[in-house]
């Protein structure tokens, strides 16, 4: 299922299954948290712009386990 969504900033953020996909291939741990993944997106807690790609943000959120 393709999602699309705004982000904090009002950006249009398109989450397809490939994507997903991709993500999960990468990052196995997330699989379980795609909802709080869109969560994060949309209301993070900070938001960091990457050191090693300067076209890159950094959604953070933290979460009591």
């Amino acid at each position: 299922m393709n999602e699309e969504f705004k982000d904090k900033f009002n950006n249009i953020i398109k989450l397809s299954d490939n994507h997903w996909k991709h993500i999960i291939k990468e990052h196995p741990e997330v699989k379980p948290y795609k909802e709080r993944l869109i969560e994060v997106l949309k209301n993070p807690d900070m938001v960091k712009r990457s050191k090693r790609d300067g076209d890159t943000f950094l959604y953070y959120r933290y979460y009591k386990n």
